[in-house]
């Protein structure tokens, strides 16, 4: 809350258990929508029941926006405004035609768009991240495949599988 308290812009909550080690409760959350500035939560624990949970429970304070690519559908249809996303700094268009088709009620359209992704949702997650997305992106002349320590390239193994993928979409 105090990081709230010095901000002047909205701000939002970001819960991604497997980079943090921590599973924000409920409990916590009660606490935090309260604050004015925090009005939004990214939420990447995978428990999509959590998702229900959330957006029962906070209504409209606290917006939701899913956390993990596939699992974008579900968040919307629980109640969620959106993503914070990884592929779609590779497959923008892609993913917001997802959003689109689902918010317009084409949600058979939207699932067959984002079982189309899926395979490359998973390989961008499949060695720690950002390494899978920065190689995918340095394919396509959007940046260089350069990491820096402590991060490590994809293995050779999984660049040859995005490099497939890949082909696979265009």
């Amino acid at each position: 809350l105090a990081i709230a308290d010095a901000a002047d812009l909205p701000m939002i909550l970001y819960n991604v258990p497997s980079r943090t080690g921590v599973n924000l409760a409920l409990s916590q959350l009660v606490r935090l929508a309260e604050h004015p500035r925090i009005v939004a939560i990214k939420e990447a624990s995978g428990d999509i029941s959590r998702v229900a949970d959330i957006t029962a429970t906070f209504g409209d304070r606290l917006m939701v926006y899913s956390g993990n690519d596939a699992e974008l559908l579900p968040t919307l249809s629980l109640g969620g405004i959106g993503l914070i996303s990884v592929i779609s700094n590779l497959y923008p268009a892609e993913t917001v035609s997802i959003y689109r088709l689902f918010t317009e009620g084409e949600t058979k359209e939207a699932a067959k768009a984002a079982a189309r992704l899926l395979p490359m949702i998973r390989l961008m997650f499949a060695e720690t991240n950002p390494s899978p997305i920065k190689y995918a992106m340095s394919l396509t002349g959007i940046c260089t495949d350069e990491m820096r320590l402590p991060m490590a390239p994809p293995s050779p193994a999984l660049c040859d599988r995005i490099k497939a993928a890949m082909a696979e979409l265009s």
